[in-house]
Order: C-alpha cells, then sequence, then structure tokens
C-alpha cells in the first residue's frame, strides 16, 4: 500500500469555501497522477450536501467509517460504500 494522508473531517468544517473546495480538488488530482486516492469520511450533512449540489460526490469515495475508508485501499477487502439514500433517512428521523 501507498502512502496515505488522513484529515480529519472536522479539519474540513469550511468546506463550503470555495477555495476548500478547489483545494481538495486540486489534492485529488495530484494524488491520482501519482498512483494515490484521496477518499472522504465522516462529512457533516452540510458538507455532504455541498459536494451533492457541486457534484463532486461523483469525484470523491464517501465512507461514514474509518475502517471501511482504510480497506478500500486494499482490492482483496471487502468494503461498505457510503449510502446517500440511508445517510438521508437517518439525519431525517433524528
Amino acid at each position: 500500500m501507498g502512502d496515505f494522508l488522513r484529515i480529519p473531517a472536522e479539519k474540513l468544517s469550511r468546506l463550503a469555501d470555495m477555495q476548500r473546495k478547489q483545494e481538495l480538488v486540486i489534492c485529488f488530482t495530484s494524488l491520482q497522477r501519482t498512483g494515490g486516492a484521496l477518499k472522504l469520511l465522516k462529512l457533516n450533512r452540510r458538507n455532504l450536501e455541498l459536494l451533492l449540489l457541486t457534484k463532486l460526490s461523483t469525484v470523491f469515495e464517501i465512507f461514514n467509517e474509518e475502517q471501511d475508508a482504510i480497506n478500500s485501499f486494499f482490492p482483496d477487502r471487502a468494503i461498505k460504500r457510503f449510502d446517500i439514500l440511508s445517510f438521508v433517512q437517518q439525519k431525517e428521523n433524528g
């Protein structure tokens, strides 16, 4: 497995800022060019809605659990991908 960088979700709390989104895309592109990957996890509702609105949710792999995100770097491991419908239903139900 190559190197990876873990950035806690709380550090992305200002994702609404256009500059932050651009930085994420630049990091994603740079990592992808070198064979790396950028994956997001434990996003709050606001950040997730912004990714959906800007269609960046189609670019990034999103995970609820850190172990699932880590497992996604290993092709032989089972992973549970983020389920947007489940997320919305959970937030609406409390």
